[in-house]
């Protein structure tokens, strides 16, 4: 009880000692003269409480009832708190962090980010709507996910980055627009990470699936090559068959792929598909991850109204396989929502 006693007085100190930095000293009359004589004897009372109390009581349990924003603003209120925003960046943001955004791929994204603090304002960022409605993946999960991907294609000395993506009526023109971004992104960064001879190659698919690229057999193709031909992607249209699109990613891995290379393939959709479908792309994945070894299949949350529960069920049939299958099987480490809105399309 005592404890909790010093906690609301912390409270309300805290309030007076932000207040206080804000309020101006020009004069506006008597009355108001009057008002900031109280509120200065108010602030320095306030100070000699919160002097009087432990970091430790002060970090851990007032501190972490605020948001990041005011978590923010009550950091720069001071040099004592600007110290323990450095001293405790772990328990001031990981334990916020942990608690409001648990995530297979947290760890990495901090490590990414630098620090929990910067992490914590960069989510808490990504997590407010654009006036559109949507909502982007942190840029530190995004780096993270692709650092995986990358981590899996550098495991054998070929690779081969395979990128499904979803071209149907249920993924609009801004999506798809985010979709092509990505990618280029990725194989930027997944290029400039290779160890070894990594090739790529993209699909788009609806009912159907079309081959957008593959990079030459021999040799490399140049990434301004590699981008001009996937920003000229037109958009296909009509449902969303991932079982086709899985299919074909198995034939042209078998046809470009060594058996001993790295396969990575990265599917990019909304996953709202029916049961029938949802079944029979699972037992695809499946056959899929049984037929070609090193092989890891990521999947990235992109449209409204994603259906999540049916990615990861799709990414937990095709486990893993190759030196990183024990680090990445869980269906959480290779899966992301990319941009998104929680309204379905219909």
């Amino acid at each position: 009880r005592n404890h909790m006693n010093l906690i609301l007085q912390a409270g309300r100190s805290l309030i007076r000692l932000m207040e206080s930095s804000c309020f101006s000293d020009k004069p506006h009359g008597a009355k108001r003269a009057r008002t900031a004589d109280k509120q200065r004897k108010e602030s320095a009372s306030s100070a000699s409480l919160m002097d009087a109390l432990p970091d430790a009581l002060i970090s851990g349990h007032i501190f972490a009832l605020l948001e990041p924003v005011d978590l923010c603003s009550v950091l720069s209120v001071c040099k004592r708190f600007r110290n323990l925003q450095e001293t405790d960046d772990s328990m001031l943001w990981g334990r916020y962090a942990r608690e409001r955004w648990p995530s297979e791929f947290l760890d990495d994204a901090v490590k990414v980010a630098g620090s929990w603090r910067i992490y914590a304002v960069e989510k808490a960022k990504a997590l407010v709507k654009q006036p559109s409605g949507w909502m982007n993946a942190c840029a530190f999960e995004e780096r993270a996910a692709v650092n995986r991907i990358s981590d899996v294609a550098n495991a054998q000395e070929e690779s081969f980055v395979l990128f499904l993506l979803d071209g149907s009526g249920s993924v609009g023109d801004e999506e798809f627009i985010a979709s092509i971004a990505f990618i280029s992104r990725t194989v930027r960064a997944v290029k400039a990470r290779s160890t070894g001879a990594c090739k790529v190659g993209v699909l788009q698919f609806s009912n159907d699936v079309r081959t957008e690229w593959e990079d030459p057999e021999q040799g490399e193709c140049s990434l301004d090559a590699f981008e001009s031909s996937v920003n000229g992607m037109v958009r296909m249209n009509g449902g969303t068959n991932i079982a086709a699109a899985l299919t074909a990613a198995g034939r042209l891995l078998k046809r470009r792929a060594a058996s001993d290379a790295a396969k990575c393939i990265v599917l990019i959709t909304d996953g709202r598909v029916d049961g029938y479908q949802a079944k029979d792309a699972k037992q695809v994945a499946a056959m899929m991850s049984d037929e070609q070894p090193h092989t890891a299949l990521f999947a990235f949350g992109v449209g409204r109204g994603v259906d999540r529960q049916e990615m990861l069920g799709i990414i937990e049939a095709a486990p893993p396989s190759g030196p990183q299958a024990s680090r990445y099987s869980p269906p959480g480490c290779r899966y992301l929502d990319l941009f998104h809105k929680d309204d379905a399309p219909w």
